[in-house]
């Protein structure tokens, strides 16, 4: 009998140990939440804390961190946590929600914004039943792009939206968030574009490349072959014509005396990635040319072409840093 009572402590001992383990998982998330601390939110949350995790403490209701981030009024928590999935109709072991939370506290501003996430959220998801009568849903797609609603792109992609159909100006949705500056939603889109082209990159490398050919401005397009054949193995070759151009842009870049000089560089850089749209050098090149002849913005595009590349992480670090200080000349130049 001695035997069995100790193996029974041993193991109610191990047992509570292991639920004080699982709670403490989730404290420093409850007390991030408490403290407004959106840095420390965001860090927890990236190493695996549950944003939906709900407050199991002695002292506990049910609540999820949602709860506590409306109770304590810290808006920029909530805006935080439902970015990252939290979930707007959780209750607590009472039924209240965190916009019920809001108003017991009389945050208004929170709960406001928080009704407002709540009829958003209705809304996406007739759109989405919307989409389930439809073929395919492609122009909600393109709605939701030009909405910068990220969660229902997912959403619609997942439902089988193309994410190459055109419209007959020729866009695809990529294009419709480069040109509404979505950039978090260029890169979903970009990452699913990828993900066909890979099924089969070399043709769909050679046909990207005489798209562009006809719509050299399709930078949607460039980005995907730039992106592409940074994966190929081995890498396309650079034709003759894409090398001359390259090195008599570099001749022009060391001889050249003033801003309007550059510019001559950068013309030819800019014919070499017209011929080779992948080639990470001419980009790179085309960038400091264009930030020699105080052309900044262009600078930037050509030095974010670069960075699609895949080049390596002081070359990557190097040209970030560049991007950069191309802000400060910038304003600078307005100065003047």
């Amino acid at each position: 009998m001695k035997t069995v009572h100790k193996l029974i402590v041993v193991i109610f001992t191990f047992l509570t140990l292991a639920v004080s383990a699982y709670a403490a998982d989730d404290s420093p998330l409850f007390e991030a939440v408490k403290r407004g601390d959106k840095a420390a939110v965001e860090a927890l949350l990236a190493k695996g804390a549950d944003v939906n995790t709900k407050d199991t403490s002695s002292t506990g209701r049910g609540e999820t961190p949602l709860h506590h981030a409306a109770f304590y009024g810290y808006a920029h928590i909530c805006e935080l946590l439902l970015a990252k999935g939290a979930d707007l109709s959780a209750k607590d072991i009472n039924g209240k929600t965190p916009t019920m939370w809001a108003a017991y506290k009389k945050n208004y501003d929170i709960m406001s914004y928080l009704e407002k996430q709540e009829s958003l959220l209705m809304e996406r998801e007739q759109r989405l039943k919307q989409a389930s009568a439809h073929a395919t849903g492609e122009s909600l797609l393109y709605e939701a792009v030009k909405r910068g609603d990220k969660a229902e792109v997912e959403a619609l992609l997942a439902k089988g939206a193309d994410v190459n159909a055109k419209t007959n100006r020729e866009w695809t949705p990529l294009h419709q968030a480069l040109y509404f500056d979505r950039t978090e939603i260029a890169k979903l889109l970009l990452a699913r574009m990828l993900e066909q082209a890979r099924r089969n990159p070399r043709a769909a490398f050679v046909v990207l490349n005489e798209q562009l050919k006809d719509h050299p401005a399709d930078k949607g397009n460039r980005r995907l072959i730039i992106k592409l054949a940074s994966e190929l193995k081995p890498a396309p070759a650079i034709p003759e014509e894409a090398r001359k151009h390259f090195i008599e842009g570099t001749a022009i870049v060391k001889a050249a005396k003033n801003p309007a000089q550059q510019a001559l560089a950068a013309q030819s850089f800019t014919e070499a990635v017209i011929i080779a749209p992948w080639w990470g050098d001419a980009y790179y090149n085309l960038g400091v040319a264009q930030e020699l002849a105080e052309k900044y913005n262009e600078a930037e595009q050509a030095f974010n072409f670069y960075l699609l590349s895949n080049p390596g992480a002081t070359e990557k670090r190097e040209v970030q840093d560049r991007i950069y200080a191309l802000s400060a000349k910038r304003k600078l130049l307005g100065a003047k």
